[in-house]
């Protein structure tokens, strides 16, 4: 099923996920350890990983093409402007 829904680059959370998708409730960890985890995974990605586009690998490749120019522009819109790559709580 998770094989399926594969996107490239998001390999650093296959650990997470596992643990969240074992078929014994009990061995799932809580919201608490989920979102302790996750922080520290993205605490560790750089601002390139985070800012790098998420893409369909059945995609055509002019498409494919298509999006990452848009992609492009709007990256370094947001590096000029200081955008951080991912949103922070008030």
């Amino acid at each position: 099923m998770i094989q399926d829904q594969k996107k490239p680059g998001f390999e650093f959370m296959a650990p997470l996920v596992a643990d969240m998708v074992q078929d014994d409730p009990l061995k799932r960890p809580t919201m608490d350890e989920v979102i302790s985890r996750f922080e520290d995974i993205r605490r560790r990605l750089s601002s390139w990983k985070l800012r790098s586009r998420v893409y369909n690998q059945k995609d055509h490749p002019i498409v494919g093409f298509f999006r990452t120019i848009s992609h492009w522009t709007r990256r370094i819109v947001f590096i000029i402007n200081r955008v951080p790559p991912t949103p922070s709580p008030l």
